[in-house]
């Protein structure tokens, strides 16, 4: 089978394929049912699989950087330890898909469907997730530094310790996530949803949360030094030692908020 001559209707193309470890760059197999097929390791770099079946394919440790997945179905597929920086896979379904250790750098991931996925010690740097089904996804101790997570559902998503400094998610649904120990530093999170969600000793210092609903949320222990709070709903939030030295806190709801122990040097808005 040479490089790049693989076509959808190739006689050795369908579900359960055998094609691990080839030298697929470049190949052209849009729409093409894969189900169930053996891929890991191949390379396929720049090759345009979008709107395919590729649901239950295993391409563990597959190269397919800038590749073409978007509207693919690759829900429960193996992409662990792939390389996928670059690669468009908007729109596609990667619902209980294994992509832990990847790398997505720069990848597309906006509108997905990956709701139960995991993504644990992904690399996902700048990376475009905005509008993204993530519900229930493990996240945890990935880096999504700089990554866009506008109006994303993290919904009850486990992100703890993970890098997501700088990071774009305003309205995102983040609410019942975890977050423990997270690195959320200069992120964006105006009118996101954090509704009970466990932010634990996550350092948050810098963050824009203007408008952000946080009621119940637990944030003991967080570095809010310097945060935009403006008109958060802070109701019966657990803020016991937390540093919210210099931050904005103007038309913030903090009743029933214990505020015990917190670093409360230089910030605005509180009662006194």
């Amino acid at each position: 089978m040479n490089k790049g001559h693989v076509e959808a209707d190739d006689t050795n193309i369908g579900p359960g394929s055998d094609l691990h470890n080839l030298d697929l760059d470049g190949v052209k197999l849009a729409d093409a049912d894969m189900h169930g097929a053996d891929m890991h390791g191949a390379r396929m770099a720049d090759a345009d699989m979008h709107g395919a079946d590729l649901h239950e394919a295993d391409m563990h440790g597959a190269r397919m950087q800038k590749a073409d997945l978007h509207e693919a179905d690759l829900h429960e597929a193996d992409m662990h330890g792939a390389r996928m920086a670059d690669a468009d896979m908007h729109g596609a379904d990667l619902h209980e898909a294994d992509m832990s250790g990847s790398d997505l750098e720069n990848a597309k991931l906006n509108e997905t469907k990956a709701s139960d996925a995991d993504l644990n010690n992904a690399d996902m740097y700048n990376a475009d997730l905005h509008d993204a089904d993530l519900h229930n996804a493990k996240i945890a101790e990935a880096d999504l530094e700089n990554a866009n997570l506008e109006f994303a559902n993290l919904e009850n998503a486990d992100m703890h310790g993970s890098d997501m400094s700088n990071t774009n998610m305003r309205g995102a649904k983040i609410n019942r996530a975890d977050l423990r120990g997270a690195d959320l530093h200069g992120s964006k999170l105006q009118e996101a949803d954090l509704h009970k969600a466990d932010l634990q000793g996550a350092d948050m210092h810098d963050s824009e949360m203007a408008g952000a609903d946080m009621h119940g949320a637990n944030l003991e222990g967080a570095d809010l030094h310097d945060a935009d709070l403006r008109n958060a709903d802070l109701r019966g939030a657990n803020l016991k030692n937390t540093n919210l030295r210099g931050a904005n806190l103007e038309g913030a709801r903090l009743d029933g908020a214990d505020l015990s122990d917190a670093n409360t040097t230089g910030s605005r808005g509180l009662p006194k």
